[in-house]
């Protein structure tokens, strides 16, 4: 429906969602859409429980009424009382939450968790040392965005003083936004932040919002092209009910815009997925969902409501927060494999998936690691505007573009089997052999020998063969070994020894883990690096160190 529309084309439309519960003979989206628009006209003079039900946030845009969305977010119901007690039950219970628990993600690391809260009760910085430990050493990324997340607690503290005027610029810069930054790290998602427009409005024909925050997919990154896939909305503590209240509509009307969209794009798909949206309000945040339960009909739910602790003896109800934010992460990657669907069934439309030997033509964008496998953005010919994910066993290397682009390492690349096509882009689980893309420059072919006596046997001698077992291995930089090599638990002894015993000197400031490894780094750079340029040599990673 066009929110641009006359005020009477609105009482004239008739649109039956079809859901019918216990003995009502009107469906409840129509009940809603009529509620809204009879209390339209006095919407000033309204109460706030009777604006909630319209929810009109400028003179051309009719809300949550007219859409219609059913609001289950609310604990107190404010559209509880268009239905019979024993119905608004009954909704409730047939439309409950949404997104499934994560708990795994934290109960495996329940032994070190609580070992960071016995440091966090003693030494803050001590407690965030070890979760960059655990960090350094996790085999999975959950499990490094779990430890990279604690890491936060040390910084920013002033946040939680009430004394102390904080912005909604500084929730999104300083708290919530570096937590969701660590979160979607590395991943097919990016977040972007202040206040701008999503694409998915454009799309639906909606006039949409600005939102402080949005996880966002890139469709067509030359021409900045994004697909919605979550938004947050930040606010002081302070902050009015009016505006409490209207931030949560512009949530829940953005969530529309997505599904609207999802359901131009993948149609089959659009009603087997919940948008995500984050309401906050300084340090507290409630998770929404949003989902398209019947044609005309939305449902918004609260799923779950977490506070970042303010003092170091609560840090362990920051579980609380890494559960909804785990959920959100979640929910956002479930939203974007929709936009990978819509893909597929333009391609459906043309091919025919039994052919032999099926392949597209496209080229790579960019690459990334995701769980130990090598990645590819890759934009396919035949469906320009949707970049696939692809692991590199499902594309064959065939040769550079004859124009190169700037600033954008591209190559020709052709997709084989169909099959594996629908299986990389939507799970990513399987992984086949590839030809190496990777650049030489910078390392020599040579062997690798090992000394028998330190291979741990009882008689000496254990394998002809040595192997290194480290994490993409193959595509390590030199960096990346070195760090690899060093003896980090020593380290932190050292450091901790070091500052135990200097810290009657005055003047004197603990030394990092951080900057110890710098230190170590600079050392090796000057005296033992053969290298033309030391400085190329140590920037071919990615390390923070750098």
């Amino acid at each position: 429906m066009d929110a641009y529309q006359p005020y009477s084309f609105f009482l004239n439309v008739q649109e039956e969602d079809g859901v019918l519960v216990g003995d009502l003979k009107i469906s409840v989206g129509i009940i809603i859409k009529r509620e809204a628009l009879r209390l339209h006209p006095d919407y000033n003079q309204l109460k706030y429980d009777e604006r909630d039900i319209v929810d009109c946030l400028t003179v051309k845009t009719f809300s949550l009424g007219l859409n219609p969305v059913l609001d289950l977010s609310n604990l107190d119901g404010s559209q509880e009382k268009l239905f019979d007690s024993k119905i608004w039950k009954v909704l409730r219970e047939k439309y409950d939450q949404a997104f499934h628990d994560n708990a795994q993600v934290v109960s495996k690391d329940e032994g070190k968790l609580e070992e960071i809260e016995k440091f966090a009760k003693a030494n803050l910085r001590d407690a965030c040392a070890y979760a960059y430990k655990n960090e350094m050493k996790s085999t999975s990324a959950d499990e490094a965005d779990l430890f990279a997340i604690l890491e936060m607690l040390e910084y920013h503290g002033y946040i939680f003083d009430k004394d102390i005027g904080i912005t909604e610029a500084d929730l999104t810069v300083k708290m919530w936004g570096c937590l969701l930054e660590k979160l979607f790290r590395q991943t097919a998602l990016r977040c972007k932040c202040c206040e701008f427009a999503g694409d998915s409005s454009e799309t639906t024909d909606s006039p949409g919002f600005k939102v402080d925050l949005r996880v966002v997919r890139d469709t067509l990154l030359r021409r900045n092209k994004e697909a919605d896939a979550g938004n947050m909305e930040m606010a002081r503590m302070d902050a009015s009910v009016i505006k409490t209240c209207s931030y949560k509509t512009k949530l829940l009307i953005e969530s529309k815009c997505v599904l609207d969209r999802l359901v131009r794009a993948s149609p089959h798909w659009a009603m087997d997925v919940a948008v995500p949206a984050l309401q906050i309000i300084e340090n507290k945040a409630v998770l929404l969902s949003m989902r398209l339960v019947a044609p005309g009909l939305y449902v918004a739910v609260k799923e779950v409501a977490a506070t970042i602790p303010g003092r170091v003896s609560y840090v362990k109800d920051f579980r609380q927060a890494i559960h909804l934010l785990f959920k959100f992460k979640r929910a956002s990657f479930d939203v974007a494999k929709v936009y990978l669907q819509g893909m597929k069934t333009i391609l459906l439309r043309e091919h025919n998936w039994n052919e032999p030997k099926l392949s597209f033509q496209g080229k790579t964008t960019a690459r990334s690691e995701e769980n130990d496998k090598v990645m590819y953005d890759v934009l396919l010919d035949e469906a320009s505007g949707h970049i696939l994910k692809l692991s590199e066993g499902a594309i064959k290397y065939v040769g550079p573009l004859s124009t190169p682009v700037a600033q954008e390492i591209v190559i020709d690349a052709n997709v084989v089997e169909a099959e594996d096509l629908l299986e990389d882009a939507a799970d990513e689980d399987e992984e086949e052999e590839s030809i190496d893309l990777t650049s030489s420059r910078g390392w020599t072919a040579g062997e690798a020998y090992i000394d028998s006596r330190l291979s741990g046997s009882g008689e000496g001698f254990a394998s002809l063969n040595s192997r290194l077992i480290m994490n993409n291995g193959r595509y390590a930089c030199p960096l990346d070994y070195f760090l690899f090599f060093l003896p980090v638990d020593h380290f932190y002894s050292i450091i901790h020894s070091t500052n135990l015993h200097a810290r009657n000197l005055d003047h004197w400031e603990d030394i990092t883990f951080h900057e110890y490894l710098m230190r170590i780094a600079l050392l090796t750079a000057m005296t033992v690096v053969r290298h033309g340029d030391r400085k190329a040599y140590w920037r071919q990673g990615q390390s923070f160190f750098l």
